[in-house]
């Protein structure tokens, strides 16, 4: 929703709390003559408003809002006591997150032990079904209560930790580095959204987003976690890493397979993709996209910045 159409709202609900003795012409007048210095003011409440996404990771790219629902909602913001409303602080956030709840049946991200997260990748992941707890720092479970169950369940899994081989140059120090290691998830998975479309559970994504943001405490030895590093197999369709563009994960290079050592690994004879985000990752290289999927993701990595 652009600015105008915000600002549109946020007038018509205004022009409800005025007193009787206002004269509508001089409002009109008033709005006209303003026009131009209100909508920059909602602009950058917008701007500042869309910060709060970093407060909830897993949402990016899967909240099923309207244009209206979004409107309220950041007129709800606008209007709290924090920036000089009449509105709690806290009612508009319990809004939101009532909103968020019913929006995504029920997608809940929690830590996990090292067992359960392994035992999982052993069952679900296609590629690498074992896990490492040495280096381990995070393991993250994903729950979801389908509409016709009572209780959630473990859908997906991911975990990381200190990196496991060598991830190119820049400017960070391994201790700075956090590795995706594995991420699995029960296959086939969907729900309905409100418009009775049929929609995947974005659990891989959510999970992903969730360990981005726990990048800066997660360095080593007084270091700050400053470089997210994962990869995808060269072949997939990687929706979980491009679907976090928007948040600054990008492609930045190819790692050629190679015969695996003992003649084993089938995973270190394909070609992978590396991703990585952070403070210090490096420039996005596109090509390793394929053609198809490229000019969307250089445009939601645009709106990164």
């Amino acid at each position: 929703m652009t600015p105008a159409a915000v600002l549109d709202r946020v007038l018509s609900r205004w022009r409800a709390t005025l007193p009787a003795h206002y004269d509508g012409a001089y409002v009109d007048g008033f709005i006209r003559r303003n026009r131009p210095a209100l909508e920059a003011h909602v602009a950058r409440a917008i701007e500042e408003a869309s910060t709060v996404a970093s407060e909830l990771p897993f949402l990016v790219g899967a909240v099923d809002w309207t244009p209206e629902e979004v409107g309220d909602l950041l007129v709800a913001v606008m209007d709290t006591y924090s920036r000089g409303g009449i509105v709690p602080d806290e009612e508009v956030k319990a809004r939101i997150t009532d909103r968020i709840w019913d929006t995504e049946r029920h997608l809940e991200l929690r830590s996990i032990g090292k067992e359960e997260a392994c035992d999982f990748v052993a069952r679900h992941h296609s590629l690498l079904p074992y896990c490492n707890p040495r280096g381990m720092m995070y393991a993250i479970g994903a729950f979801w209560r389908p509409d016709s169950e009572y209780r959630p369940r473990l859908i997906a899994v991911a975990t990381a930790g200190t990196p496991t081989g060598r991830w190119g140059g820049g400017t960070c120090p391994v201790n700075g580095i956090l590795e995706l290691t594995r991420i699995a998830s029960v296959s086939g998975l969907a729900r309905q959204d409100r418009r009775g479309r049929t929609v995947p559970v974005n659990a891989s994504s959510a999970l992903a987003s969730r360990l981005i943001d726990l990048l800066p405490p997660s360095g080593r030895r007084g270091t700050a976690g400053c470089r997210f590093v994962t990869y995808s197999v060269v072949g997939e369709r990687a929706t979980t890493y491009l679907a976090l563009v928007a948040k600054g994960l990008r492609p930045v290079g190819m790692i050629r397979g190679k015969p695996a050592k003992g003649g084993s690994g089938e995973v270190a004879r394909m070609d992978k993709s590396v991703w990585e985000a952070g403070p210090a990752a490096r420039p996005p290289d596109w090509s390793v996209l394929p053609p198809e999927r490229r000019a969307g993701a250089i445009r939601a990595f645009a709106n990164h910045h």
